[in-house]
């Protein structure tokens, strides 16, 4: 199976360091880059599910509001 030569030149160091030997400049990059995009993709989960949070409070806050008050709960979804 062929490899990008990226891919292939990131497990090779990855083993040597492994095996004691130094790690290029490059490894350290790439290991960077994606721990970068690891976080970022992370954030933007945290966001979204901070999101559906915040929209699941405002739906129960409602159906509160409609059971104690005489207005019905199609009223507050309908602003």
């Amino acid at each position: 199976m062929d490899l990008p030569q990226e891919i292939d030149d990131y497990l090779r160091e990855s083993l040597e360091y492994a095996l004691g030997h130094p790690v290029s400049a490059r490894t350290l990059e790439l290991n960077i880059r994606s721990s970068e995009e690891t976080q970022r993709h992370i954030r933007d989960q945290c966001f979204i599910l901070k999101s559906k949070l915040s929209e699941k409070d405002r739906i129960m806050e409602c159906v509160r509001v409609s059971v104690y008050s005489p207005f019905t709960f199609d009223t507050f979804f309908s602003r």
